[in-house]
């Protein structure tokens, strides 16, 4: 959903759901029966910054937030070491249970 908030100011919101349709081909690759279809939730919003009024000049600055579902977490943990990947987890690997988030920033120039 976009909203205008000025001439040069444009608010820009996403929101998604998302689950696999089919999990049969990552049970197979991950070697880990009963993956559940639920990814999770996608969140996004963003500002689009048009200083001249006109598309040859823009900024975009935004975020977004994954909050992650059964499936997503199936996919990354193993069930029975709660690790992403066995042996492999330290201080500095995601945990697949916390909510993920990201920052952008963009400059557009068209000439």
């Amino acid at each position: 959903m976009d909203a205008e908030i000025t001439q040069t100011v444009k608010t820009v919101f996403n929101a998604n759901y998302l689950r696999f349709d089919r999990t049969e081909s990552l049970e197979y690759v991950l070697f880990q029966p009963g993956v559940r279809h639920e990814i999770g939730y996608d969140l996004s919003l963003g500002v689009v910054y048009r200083p001249l009024l006109i598309n040859n000049l823009t900024f975009t600055f935004g975020g977004n937030f994954f909050k992650a579902g059964k499936g997503f977490k199936d996919v990354y943990t193993n069930r029975a070491d709660n690790c992403p990947i066995p042996n492999f987890c330290t201080a500095q690997v995601p945990n697949p249970t916390k909510p993920q988030y990201t920052l952008f920033s963009q400059m557009k120039l068209i000439f």
